[in-house]
């Protein structure tokens, strides 16, 4: 054998044996369960006083169920900082994790995503600008345009920034943040938007705060404070709350809605409750409207079947007749009970302490100053 040949396979024992070794080297700085399995080549360089490995091309990393490729891997050594860039993919039994870009530290460990960023964990995704991983206490803040999506639950939750601790599995949104929730065959069936919104995937509640907006089927909700109940089917407003839905204004202290098949069954004002329901009539704006401290309606197929109204309760409703309006009932009371059909009122129940009750029919032609002398 020449010289040249014994020479050459000299310099190729001696790089395998370096190859062999870099693993242990490499792993200082990089997440204990990964090991080298593959890359197209390795650099050693120094940036000043920093001491930096590169592994180029084809990227592999592997220990049992955990998977980490990319194109580059930069260790810090001095810092203990591992740099994946390019087509970063990292998948273990429980969580994977996608980006151009991961920062991984490994005092205290955490990982930072930059770029098309998109985390699965448990039955959750996460889209995001640039995610940050807290390994130890599994804890994700997410920012720049984040989508996180609940599949079990079947929530949608956006925001500038959104925050998901993974143990308790509660997200909080901010920054134009909206929550969707739909029904088992992915229609939306409720939508929150405020300023501030929590998210509890453990018990499918949520809870909004400041300037909140709710949109369920045709009836919009507007309150500073809300909560969302999926488990109870039932929504919760306060903080100068009302609804409204189509013709129909409610307002009170507090507002229930209580919802069936993505339907709303009953709504329940408590405190300086007030509906009113307007409707044209002869080419003319009208109004019948029920007031008392605490209210339940009861609707069904998108109508009112029942108003109950308790404490204080007085009404103001038109009789109409053919398209007609006949006169203009004002009743008040201790209790009060409203029956409709086909959209109409059929009769007044009035229960009340004897000599309280009132009741004053107007004819046709006073509808006006009936209704302004009940404002």
């Amino acid at each position: 054998m020449n010289i040249k040949i014994r020479i050459f396979f000299r310099l190729l024992a001696a790089m395998v044996a370096i190859l062999w070794n870099v693993t242990p080297v490499f792993a200082q700085g990089m997440p204990k369960y990964l090991k080298l399995v593959h890359a197209n080549s390795m650099r050693f360089d120094e940036d000043g006083t920093a001491k930096i490995t590169k592994i180029i091309g084809n990227v592999y990393f592997k220990k049992g169920k955990k998977e980490l490729r990319c194109d580059l891997a930069i260790y810090y050594q001095d810092s203990e900082i591992t740099v994946f860039e390019g087509n970063v993919q990292f998948q273990d039994s429980s969580r994977s994790l996608y980006a151009d870009r991961v920062d991984y530290y490994s005092q205290p460990e955490k990982e930072i995503a930059k770029g098309r960023v998109h985390m699965i964990l448990d039955q959750k995704e996460i889209y995001a600008g640039k995610l940050t991983y807290d390994v130890e206490h599994e804890f994700v803040y997410a920012e720049k345009n984040v989508r996180f999506k609940d599949f079990k639950n079947h929530v949608r939750l956006y925001g500038g920034n959104i925050t998901y601790d993974r143990n308790e599995e509660i997200g909080h949104a901010q920054v134009k943040p909206k929550l969707v929730k739909l029904d088992s065959l992915g229609n939306v069936d409720v939508t929150i938007t405020a300023r501030d919104l929590r998210y509890n995937g453990k018990e499918n509640q949520a809870a909004a705060k400041d300037s909140v907006v709710i949109r369920q089927d045709d009836a919009v909700l507007y309150s500073q404070t809300a909560n969302y109940f999926d488990a109870e089917n039932r929504i919760e407003i306060t903080g100068k709350p009302k609804v409204v839905q189509g013709s129909e204004r409610m307002s009170a202290e507090k507002i229930e809605l209580f919802l069936q098949d993505n339907k709303l069954e009953r709504v329940h004002l408590n405190g300086n409750s007030r509906m009113i329901s307007n409707f044209l009539i002869e080419n003319q704006k009208a109004s019948d409207i029920v007031s008392g401290k605490e209210i339940w309606i009861d609707i069904k197929n998108d109508s009112l079947r029942d108003i109950h109204v308790f404490d204080q309760a007085s009404s103001t409703y038109h009789v109409i007749e053919d398209n007609q309006v006949q006169g203009v009932n004002r009743v008040m009371g201790d209790e009060m009970e409203i029956i409709f059909e086909s959209g109409k009122v059929r009769f007044v129940k009035v229960r009340s302490k004897p000599g309280l009750s009132q009741g004053n029919y107007s004819p046709a032609g006073s509808s006006v100053e009936a209704i302004n002398g009940l404002n």
